[in-house]
């Protein structure tokens, strides 16, 4: 099936969709960030909360969008009280710690094995509230708490993501146990905030202050130290040398809380 089908089939199993800003071909993103976006291809368009939708006339919609001559991507919405959710697990080594059923499974070929997407229906007598929201090493979309990227869709790596077609199964009393005994901070240093989002916002936010490579470098380090998960010495230094070539010096780089889950906005001094 393609993006389209397969977004029209999850909201018919009872999931929301959302618009996504795809990424271009070099790694970047269609959205206003371009080059210097922290989450190429995963961020929703406009007001998605809002906006998502199960109806199949909107859900068509996807079909004609473009973001800079491109097929848009679209987000996967656990709506509060439809009692469906989606393990979104970023930590391989974490995944053999879940009873996780035969279910529908979406991955991208060239992440490693234990990384991907579970999606999942609660049984009757476990209520939405009582599953955690994030764990070290991955979060848990439900009852409206966020989306994952749809089968179909393009990751920034090049690779589209793939279904295993599976249905989608009951998640177990076991399962729910055992994302309860995981620790609740995931691999950022606020659950929900990706290492490589927050490594991107905080390189960007120093050099603006007039940082140079050493300085911004050893500011990056100290940074990707409080991760659960630290990235590895070449990426950091990698993301502190893109900020050197693409951010100025002497801007006022702010956060502020946009459409975005958060958004930096680049104003001049």
């Amino acid at each position: 099936m393609n993006p389209v089908e397969q977004a029209l089939a999850l909201a018919a199993e009872g999931f929301a969709i959302v618009e996504v800003y795809p990424p271009t071909p070099d790694g970047g993103c269609t959205c206003r960030e371009g080059a210097g976006c922290g989450s190429p291809g995963k961020h929703g368009v406009g007001h998605w909360s809002r906006d998502a939708t199960r109806n199949p006339r909107r859900v068509r919609l996807l079909e004609y969008r473009r973001q800079g001559g491109i097929q848009s991507n679209y987000g996967v919405l656990p709506q509060r009280d439809s009692r469906l959710l989606i393990i979104d697990n970023d930590v391989a080594e974490v995944r053999g710690q879940l009873p996780i059923p035969e279910t529908l499974t979406v991955t991208r070929p060239s992440a490693p094995v234990g990384k991907g997407h579970w999606y999942l229906r609660l049984p009757e007598y476990t209520e939405e509230a009582g599953v955690p929201r994030a764990y070290a090493g991955g979060e848990i979309r439900i009852a409206s708490s966020g989306f994952v990227v749809g089968p179909g869709s393009k990751h920034f790596s090049g690779d589209s993501l793939e279904s295993n077609g599976l249905p989608i199964a009951l998640a177990t009393t076991e399962l729910v146990e055992a994302l309860r005994s995981l620790p609740p901070q995931r691999d950022g240093l606020v659950a929900g905030e990706g290492r490589h989002w927050t490594l991107v916002q905080e390189a960007r936010k120093q050099r603006g202050w007039g940082k140079d490579l050493d300085d911004l470098l050893e500011a990056l380090l100290e940074v990707n130290e409080g991760f659960a998960e630290p990235k590895g010495a070449d990426e950091v230094a990698a993301i502190a040398a893109w900020a050197v070539e693409h951010v100025d010096v002497d801007q006022l780089i702010y956060i502020t809380r946009t459409h975005r889950p958060w958004e930096v906005v680049v104003r001049r001094g």
